[in-house]
């Protein structure tokens, strides 16, 4: 008879077990499809800010890329001033580059020059529009990458400009930071 009482013991405790593993399993399948999914959320909404961050930034460049398509039109020595100040009033702009026939002729950054933007940037197509590329590094800072900007000039054939800019995100960064924080204060 106490053999008969033990192994109903023993059947109850390797039950309970089992049912304890299981529901131990499946709690831990629940919580890890959570974190998933909020961790997925986190990443789409990071991207989607990223996104919408360098959409309007861009956009910004271009339309001060356009206001500065006449300045090809003048000598250096006339027009460096008003792109020096242009450059210094856009964010993370490195130079901009006044561009005829395919050749660098000033620069924000350093005034008169002659450059083939082809010894710059071997790899842009400068015959379209609008062209951007990544380069390793420019001449002024060789070893920190950055952006590059191409906008051919709508009127002028064989001008434009050219625009190198930083590859920094920490402003971008430092916003989304902030509203990350808001919104973890809305989920507790």
């Amino acid at each position: 008879m106490f053999t008969r009482y033990s192994s109903i013991n023993r059947h109850i405790i390797s039950s309970s077990v089992v049912a304890g593993l299981m529901i131990a399993l499946l709690a831990g399948v629940i919580q890890f499809s959570v974190f998933h999914h909020r961790r997925a959320v986190q990443f789409d909404t990071t991207i989607s800010s990223l996104q919408n961050y360098l959409n309007g930034y861009f956009r910004q460049i271009l339309v001060t890329m356009d206001s500065l398509q006449p300045l090809t039109m003048n000598p250096c020595d006339d027009v460096s001033s008003e792109l020096t100040a242009r450059a210094a009033f856009s964010m993370n702009v490195r130079a901009f580059l006044l561009v005829k026939d395919h050749i660098a002729y000033c620069s924000s950054a350093t005034g008169q020059m002659s450059l083939p933007l082809k010894d710059l940037v071997p790899d842009l197509d400068l015959n379209k529009t609008h062209v951007m590329g990544i380069v390793a590094g420019t001449p002024m800072m060789p070893t920190t990458p950055a952006f590059v900007l191409w906008v051919k000039s709508p009127l002028l054939e064989n001008r434009g400009i050219f625009a190198s800019i930083n590859a920094n995100l920490m402003p971008w960064s430092s916003t989304h930071r902030n509203k990350r924080r808001t919104t973890a204060w809305r989920w507790w």
